[in-house]
């Protein structure tokens, strides 16, 4: 009797742990089964290949400057200090005949070498230093879409190239790769 009602009181909490469960490996497995397949080389994808959680190793060796950046404000001090930056690549490699372009989100440390980049490309230079990223594709929010969308705008693009020519995504880089990739393992486990 003792041990049918020891079973019965943690029935509840097995039945609660169990649903729980199931709505964490729900809410986790896009990162799963992207995280299964594993890293592909960004360069070798077509522009129909890229799809929103799709995790790639990409060398940067040109992009086109930046269109948005996310910035952190210290609410005592009102200072800003810059998290990231996203800019402006292009997919497949240099001998790619079907390409659009696109974004790729880095830390604020590389803005340097990426600014450079961006201005030795717009100079017609040769730019030597290639940067090395991994992370998951993602589609942009509106808002970040506004931007890349602005971007282009300026640079004197109707609705109907941009359309066209761009694809809603970008990198981004750190997203489940290295240490980020153990959480999505741990939450399902």
């Amino acid at each position: 009797n003792l041990k049918r009602k020891s079973v019965t009181r943690s029935l509840f909490g097995i039945i609660l742990c169990i649903v729980f469960g199931i709505v964490l490996i729900v809410f986790q497995f896009g990162n799963i089964q992207s995280l299964l397949k594993g890293p592909v080389k960004f360069e070798s994808l077509s522009p129909e290949e890229i799809q929103d959680g799709v995790i790639v190793e990409a060398s940067i060796n040109t992009n086109f400057s930046w269109f948005a950046e996310e910035y952190e404000e210290d609410t005592n001090t009102h200072r800003t200090t810059s998290e990231y930056f996203y800019y402006v690549i292009w997919t497949g490699d240099d001998e790619a005949t079907d390409w659009r372009y696109m974004g790729i989100k880095v830390p604020a440390s590389d803005a340097d070498v990426m600014d450079a980049m961006a201005e030795a490309y717009y100079n017609g230079e040769y730019f030597d230093t290639t940067m090395e990223y991994a992370g998951t594709i993602r589609e942009m929010t509106d808002e970040e879409y506004s931007y890349f969308r602005d971007f282009f705008r300026e640079g004197g693009w109707t609705d109907e190239e941009i359309a066209s020519g761009t694809l809603p995504y970008y990198i981004d880089e750190g997203a489940l790769v290295g240490g980020a990739a153990v959480f999505p393992y741990l939450l399902t486990g």
